[in-house]
């Protein structure tokens, strides 16, 4: 399966085909059919092949709860050859009788379901193929299913694609489970017993609007609700949906708690007037998620550039010129208000809850120029959250200049803190001189894997780096800095005192307590 993938109103760099962090884009998958396989690798040197599904939609995500794992795959609208919305039999006024209207709908719509029956199974609706294999690796079973049963409508009736939770054991036995609902795809996030799909939706001005006045209201994310389950097997069944004003910016923009659902989102963007930003609760009542209490008007004029959820608590960081922090406190569902509020430079894209009582936060670094703000370079910062209605900046690290970047800073899983021993590692490529006034660095200093270590009581130490991407020209060393610049280190793994770094091409691998020379070197491109 594959991997998931200026000034004040310039979007944070996004990976070409990637989107976890939403600001300038909505998950849709890569548009390739998705596979999940189940392998047996209780001998490592023989892994063995159990199970093979295979989806005709697009991976967006999955989620592995227990011995289940949920995949959420999205298919795009198909049209069906020869397929019509409206009888060719008479146009409106033109004085056919009701009656008339309604049998010709009514053998349109014979029509159409026969040729939607007719057509090949997975050409225009969601289709599995559920492969098992015996000991000696042959298919033994093969099953082909369609979205029904397991399909479903919202009561919004976004009938624009298809949105399939796929759902099975990691033993590779048991039945596969396949829920489908007429949708978006969007942002993914699971709870132990639940999964939830965020879509965001605009309005581009003209034609109609599915939710509210378009002209007060443009932006709107409508939300579907699962209800996972483990018996008699693995399974998602659809629960609700409901729609909320505004967009949301990731997965961490959604969090259920004590079964109440908590969304924060953004209507508008920075530094327009208008912008406003929200968090809502919601609940489900009768197959809607209803709207049971909301704090808005977080920071007018500005918008969400990361969230956390903690229990009762909420972490939002807005952005236009400064970092404002605010921490949320929302004991009472039907009463959410901001408990406190913290502005410092910059802003943050992640917030990680080092602690109960310490934040823990990556993003950039700002230079205010009066009417509006230059991003600059890559900032950590440590919060003292302790007391909600006082948060507190207890350290910062910045690092580079204008140009600087991580893949961890719109990626949370390039984020990689180690708690048992207080480390931090991040993927990034420092640049540094270039204009101050706004200009990007014009020398690149480092690109790889940047370790720190991280405590409550002392802030960031910087332990020394994996570097992996040395240019070897004035020429190419400047080039890398000329933008946004990509990050070849893609992931890292600590394993008691050593890390392990990742790139698309090789891995490194150096102890903490030493960084600088590399212990093993594995290149994946050698034959």
């Amino acid at each position: 399966m594959p991997v998931p993938g200026g000034t004040t109103a310039s979007p944070v760099a996004v990976p070409a085909g990637d989107c976890t962090y939403g600001y300038d884009c909505v998950p849709t998958g890569d548009g390739n059919p998705s596979k999940i396989t189940v392998l047996d690798v209780s001998d490592p040197a023989r892994p063995r092949v159990l199970r093979e599904v295979t989806f005709n939609g697009s991976y967006l995500a999955a989620r592995r709860i227990g011995a289940s794992v949920h995949a959420v795959l999205a298919l795009p609208e198909r049209t069906v050859p020869g397929l019509a919305y409206w009888p060719s039999t008479f146009v409106c006024g033109d004085g056919t009788s009701p009656r008339a209207i309604r049998e010709a709908f009514e053998e349109l719509r014979r029509a159409n379901r026969a040729l939607i029956e007719g057509a090949e199974l997975g050409a225009f609706v969601p289709a599995v193929r559920d492969v098992r294999h015996d000991a000696g690796g042959d298919a033994v079973d093969a099953d082909v299913l369609g979205a029904c049963p397991g399909f479903h409508a919202s009561a919004e009736g976004l009938g624009v694609g298809f949105v399939s939770i796929a759902s099975l054991s990691t033993d590779g036995e048991g039945p596969l489970s396949v829920t489908t609902v007429l949708g978006r795809p969007g942002f993914v996030y699971a709870a132990p017993a639940a999964l939830y799909v965020a879509s965001p939706h605009a309005w581009r001005g003209g034609g109609s609007w599915f939710w509210a006045e378009p002209e007060a209201s443009p932006e709107a994310t409508t939300v579907h609700a699962f209800q996972l389950a483990d018996a008699p097997g693995p399974r998602a069944e659809y629960r609700a949906s409901g729609v909320v004003e505004g967009r949301v910016l990731s997965s961490f923009s959604l969090d259920e708690h004590a079964g109440a659902l908590r969304i924060a989102t953004t209507t508008g963007h920075s530094p327009d007037p208008a912008a406003h930003s929200a968090v809502a609760v919601l609940r489900d009542a009768g197959g809607i998620l209803e709207e049971v209490g909301r704090v808005d008007g977080i920071a007018p004029s500005e918008d969400i550039r990361s969230v956390r959820f903690d229990g009762v608590r909420g972490f939002v960081v807005t952005f236009k010129k400064t970092d404002p922090l605010f921490v949320l406190d929302l004991a009472d569902p039907a009463a959410p208000a901001i408990a406190g509020e913290l502005k410092v430079p910059g802003f943050s894209t992640y917030l990680h809850l080092m602690d109960p009582d310490h934040l823990l936060t990556l993003g950039y670094d700002a230079s205010d120029q009066g009417g509006f703000a230059w991003f600059t370079g890559i900032q950590l910062q440590l919060f003292d959250v302790a007391d909600p209605a006082a948060p507190a900046l207890a350290y910062r690290e910045l690092i580079g200049t204008r140009g600087s970047t991580s893949q961890a800073v719109t990626d949370h899983l390039a984020f990689n803190y180690f708690a048992e021993k207080a480390l931090l590692a991040l993927p990034i490529v420092i640049c540094e001189g270039g204009d101050p006034a706004g200009g990007y660095g014009d020398l690149m200093t480092f690109s790889g894997l940047r370790v720190y270590r991280v405590r409550a009581d002392a802030g960031f130490t910087y332990l020394g780096g994996v570097a992996h991407a040395t240019p070897e020209t004035p020429e190419t060393l400047r080039d890398a800095c000329s933008g946004w610049a990509s990050t070849p280190v893609k992931r890292s793994l600590f394993l008691e005192d050593f890390v392990l770094s990742f790139t698309d091409g090789e891995v490194r691998v150096q102890d903490t307590r030493a960084l600088g020379a590399d212990l093993a070197r594995i290149d994946f491109t050698a034959p």
